[in-house]
């Protein structure tokens, strides 16, 4: 006759029950008396009852149970998050309380894309309505979000071309500097509207959108200039060897950007002797520089990107301070520092917002007015 298993519930000891019609066995190790089922004693016809589940069987279906519990609950929950969860391309992050007088001048208030959706993000244009245009260098790809960071479109430009530099119109129209052009879009629908040429030698090297539609564009190579063209294309301004005859010293790189009463500024970046900020009026006259290679405050290291906001207040971003955006008054006077996680493009909205490229991601900087 089969022997079964018992375990004493004083001392958790294993007992044999050898069968029979005894009502209780005695614990061998503390003499506790311990029942015996009912079912496991012999009926009256002297067969044994079927042997019932074990203890370990009955633990183990019910961890089993408890598993199966806990998934379910589990997707319950992720689909709930989900649910009330945006976009990832479109993730809202409240803004905390300020901690700092950068916190007070500028907070994040959202950040879009993701690195399944935005591979090498280095430019960034607004136009009237809020859309945002980000530029993808390699991918040759112009992604299109809305106000709020959902994405609408997206297309490409020529298979030679390299989106160096962007920037679009109020219209919502895209100017993309490459293949040695600017090159002009629809912005919703990537159709191709027209190019200018560089003129004469050199090359272009950055643009920016002036208050009036027009475009204000950079050339470096056997001498730097600043060109500013009109809403048809037409030049109306340049500036022969705008930095290098400050800095005394060759300019191999500029980025510019307009504030709103038509000043330009020119960041030169890529020479130790003329890294610095050069101010011009709207007349193309030399006003002041500011700035200058170094590790402190008011200085750069390797500085990438320009933007002037609605109220003269220049900021450039540098990633020899951590890809952080350094911020100066109209006169150069420098006034807090922006940790922005890195920023390779920069542009601002009509509502004072600062819009930032980080590679994979768009951040927007809400800034204060005074």
């Amino acid at each position: 006759m089969q022997e079964l298993a018992l375990v004493c519930p004083n001392c958790s000891a294993p007992l044999t029950y050898p069968g029979g019609s005894a009502p209780a066995i005695l614990c061998t190790y503390c003499g506790t008396s311990v029942v015996v089922p009912n079912e496991w004693r012999q009926t009256s016809r002297g067969y044994p009852a079927p042997p019932p589940v074990s203890a370990w069987n009955t633990n183990v279906t019910a961890k089993v149970m408890l598993v199966v519990a806990l998934s379910i609950l589990f997707v319950i929950v992720r689909i709930v998050i989900l649910i009330g969860k945006p976009a990832p391309w479109s993730t809202v992050r409240p803004s905390a309380a300020p901690k700092s007088e950068a916190d007070r001048f500028a907070s994040q208030v959202l950040e879009f894309g993701s690195a399944s959706l935005l591979k090498d993000a280095r430019s960034v244009g607004v136009d009237g309505s809020g859309n945002i245009y980000v530029g993808e260098y390699l991918q040759r790809r112009v992604v299109v979000f809305d106000s709020t960071g959902r994405f609408t479109s997206q297309w490409t430009v020529g298979p030679q071309m390299k989106i160096q530099r962007m920037a679009a119109d109020r219209k919502g129209n895209v100017y993309i500097l490459g293949s040695g052009a600017i090159w002009r879009f629809e912005g919703a629908t990537g159709k191709e509207l027209g190019h200018f040429d560089c003129p004469g030698p050199g090359a272009f090297n950055d643009i920016t959108m002036t208050p009036d539609g027009g475009l204000v564009a950079s050339l470096t190579g056997i001498s730097d200039s600043i060109i500013r063209f009109d809403e048809a294309g037409r030049t109306t301004l340049v500036i022969q060897k705008p930095v290098s005859t400050q800095s005394k010293t060759a300019a191999w790189e500029l980025r510019v950007a307009v504030d709103a009463a038509g000043n330009i500024y020119a960041l030169s970046s890529l020479s130790d002797l003329s890294i610095a900020v050069y101010k011009f009026s709207v007349d193309g006259k030399y006003i002041t520089r500011f700035g200058r290679e170094g590790d402190s405050a008011g200085e750069f290291k390797y500085p990438s990107a320009i933007a002037v906001d609605g109220q003269g207040r220049v900021y450039v971003s540098d990633s020899g301070h951590l890809g952080d955006i350094q911020v100066f008054d109209s006169n150069g006077r420098y006034l807090v520092l922006i940790v922005s996680g890195g920023s390779l493009g920069m542009v601002f909205n009509d509502k004072g917002e600062l819009l930032v490229a980080r590679g994979t991601f768009v951040t927007k900087f809400a800034t204060n007015k005074r």
